[in-house]
């Protein structure tokens, strides 16, 4: 039996669990072209059940999580973190032997 009424239960204020606590926004690019431009200030890792890993953004105002896939991991093994970059939403690209797709990205580093 829980240690409170239904009633109080119902009465009880309630906070989002789920981004709720993290200073990173999702990037979700929708069309090819997109592109975000700001700093490179990590790579999280190992990060839910699923182990994702991310990379974080700092355009100056927000910073913006990127969830690693494929593409995203071999092009910011050349980049470093505290590097200014652009990266680029390509589209989504068939894979050559099947009916896959796959989102693809351009990482551009800024010359200082």
């Amino acid at each position: 039996m829980t240690k409170y009424t239904k009633k109080e239960m119902q009465e009880m204020t309630f906070k989002p669990v789920n981004n709720g606590e993290y200073e990173e926004q999702a990037w979700r690019p929708q069309e090819a072209g997109d592109n975000i431009i700001g700093e490179y200030t990590e790579r999280k890792e190992n990060c839910g059940f699923e182990a994702y890993t991310f990379y974080i953004i700092d355009d100056g105002e927000q910073k913006w999580s990127i969830l690693e896939n494929k593409v995203l991991q071999s092009q910011f093994e050349k980049v470093e973190p505290g590097d200014i970059i652009k990266l680029t939403y390509l589209g989504k690209k068939q894979i050559q032997n099947g009916n896959r797709f796959y989102k693809n990205f351009s990482i551009e580093k800024a010359e200082l």
